[in-house]
This record gives C-alpha cells, structure tokens and sequence, in this order.
C-alpha cells in the first residue's frame, strides 16, 4: 500500500521528502492526491502493474500518460484541488502552453 500511495504521489508530482517547501507543497497537494484517487483520475491499480519490476522506456511512459485522466484532474473530477496545488496549475499550464503552441510568460501567453 505504501508503494502505491508513493506511485500516486510522484504521478501527480508531489514530492516525498524535502526541507521546508515540501512540507507547505505536500499540504496544498493532499486534497489533491485524494481526489484524483477517489474520482478514478488515476489508474492506480492498472499502473501499480504496468510498473512493476518495468524498465523505463518509451513505453512505460506512454503507460504512465495512459493511466492518467488530466481531463480528471484538471477540470471535471478535481478542478478546484488542482488549482490550490501549485505543481498541478504548473502541469496544467504546461499543457495549455503545448497545446496552444504557445509560451506562457508570467501569466500572458505569447506566440512561439
């Protein structure tokens, strides 16, 4: 069970252990994690086996990108919990900036 919560947690980017921002990102992050596992955003089983004994490749990270609904976690199943969890407005903005082909620049968007 922990090897699973700590597979959720690097999913969703929350780090394990660190000095003093860890501590403050863990607690905005927490009703994160929570959500995206109770709203089945992400495959928690299904991945658990995929990384079993796995040896990174390209396939594994498809693996990864595949167990996770980022439709889920960043709007529908737990919009408000990403948005009060710093590395998920990060991850999310990232998206928004590949998909618009874009870059996002201390909030505004510019062409690139």
């Amino acid at each position: 069970m922990i090897r699973l919560a700590l597979l959720a947690l690097s999913i969703l980017g929350i780090p394990s252990a660190h000095a003093e921002t860890a501590g403050a990102l863990n607690r905005k992050c927490r009703d994160l994690l929570t959500c995206a596992i109770k709203k089945n955003c992400v495959q928690i089983d299904w991945l658990s086996e995929k990384f079993e004994n796995a040896t990174i490749t390209a396939q594994l990270y498809n693996d990864l990108d595949q167990g996770i609904d980022y439709g889920c976690v960043f709007t529908t199943g737990c919009f408000d919990e990403c948005n009060r969890c710093p590395l998920c407005v990060n991850s999310k903005n990232q998206l928004v900036d590949v998909l618009s082909g874009s870059k996002r620049d201390d909030g505004v968007f510019r062409a690139g």
